[in-house]
């Protein structure tokens, strides 16, 4: 008997639909936060106006998990598939084709073996996932790999979410007063050392995602459902919660407005929050033997975030309009900063106050570097 899952990932209704034998269905690190009823619950007499909007947050999407020996093949279509992109990761090689609008997503074995295909199709909610089977020694179940499956689901959110404004992007989020900070930046750059330095420097900062976190451009009235549908301001969940002291940041105050949402994806930190936030501000690391912050124009930004999004839709010409719409989005509503920076609190003690602007609670005394020399000075 099939089994299903809903989880609801940046706003967005995610269905897992486990096709696979016996009724196999388990959990995948991560994803268990995200879990959702929301579709169950009944909308009150009182909200005839949310149930009359056309929300795209009300949209389901479905992926079928099925045994790879139900993948039919067309040899004469695979033959007019145009190669979008390959790519390696960590235990394998992946592949994406297009015909017209149907697209496939490919995870080969490093022996060459497929273990993964996708059968996607633009604008419809269903995406077949077909996974080679293992038999695991422990139990003698077979199931699918699980590291090929958890970016395979990444890769099938991020093609129903683009074309709704909603992207992952290779970056780490932290939290400070109630509005999202991302560090951009290619493998090596610094990104986890800098954000270890603002927890470990700046009081009330936690991390919401180390890797993938999703970025969602909500336009006005996707806002004005999403309030309508969620609970009254004042039984609000606390991070939920609209920070109505930074003007610059309220919901109403631009046609669109840029969230950062925790998602099942994360790095080494394996941080899974099922939480939202407005972006402050998003900054591009880069190392340097001083500090320095700049502030990005139009053209500089744009060049900031293009190579932090999807690398393999960047490649399709509808999917990388779409990603352009986001970018353009978040250049018109938020700042944006390349940052030229030691791997020392004097870093973020500048950034912060390029975001944050001079706080009130001394908080340049706790993390300036005089107080790590003289935590060294002491031990000498």
């Amino acid at each position: 008997m099939d089994q299903s899952h809903v989880y609801e990932i940046a706003g967005h209704f995610i269905e897992i639909v486990w096709k696979l034998p016996d009724g196999q269905n388990w959990q995948l690190p991560g994803f268990a936060p995200f879990l959702s009823d929301k579709l169950s619950e009944k909308m009150s007499k009182t909200d005839k106006e949310c149930e009359a909007t056309n929300s795209t947050e009300n949209k389901l999407f479905t992926i079928n998990i099925v045994p790879l020996k139900e993948a039919a093949e067309n040899a004469a279509q695979k033959k007019k598939e145009r190669i979008l992109s390959t790519f390696d990761m960590e235990t394998g090689v992946c592949e994406l084709r297009k015909l017209d609008n149907s697209y496939k997503f490919l995870i080969f074995t490093t022996e060459g073996n497929l273990s993964i295909k996708l059968e996607m199709e633009a604008g419809r909610h269903v995406i077949n996932c077909f996974c080679a089977l293992y038999e695991k020694p422990a139990n003698r179940i077979k199931a699918p790999d699980p590291n090929h499956l958890r970016f395979a689901l990444w890769m099938a959110v991020g093609f129903v979410g683009i074309p709704e404004l909603t992207a992952a992007v290779h970056s780490s989020a932290i939290i400070h007063e109630n509005q999202a900070v991302l560090f951009l930046g290619e493998s090596g750059t610094g990104k986890s050392t800098h954000t270890r330095l603002w927890l470990e420097n700046v009081p009330g900062t936690r991390l919401l995602n180390d890797d993938s976190p999703m970025l969602r451009l909500h336009k006005r009235e996707d806002l004005q459902a999403r309030d309508c549908r969620s609970p009254r301001q004042d039984e609000r969940e606390p991070d939920l919660k609209l920070d109505k002291e930074h003007d610059h940041n309220s919901d109403y105050d631009h046609e669109n407005t840029l969230y950062i949402y925790g998602s099942p994806w994360s790095g080494k930190g394996k941080v899974y929050r099922n939480e939202n936030y407005p972006v402050a501000a998003i900054v591009r690391l880069q190392q340097a033997p001083f500090n320095r912050a700049t502030r990005l124009n139009v053209v500089q930004g744009f060049a900031a975030l293009y190579p932090s999004f999807p690398p393999a839709y960047l490649k399709d010409e509808n999917l990388h309009e779409k990603i352009c719409t986001i970018i353009s989005g978040i250049l018109k509503t938020i700042p944006v900063y390349r940052l030229e920076c030691l791997p020392k609190p004097s870093a973020v003690q500048l950034i912060y106050k390029n975001v944050f602007g001079n706080n009130k609670s001394g908080l340049e005394i706790q993390f300036g570097d005089a107080r790590s020399d003289n935590k060294t000075k002491g031990k000498k």
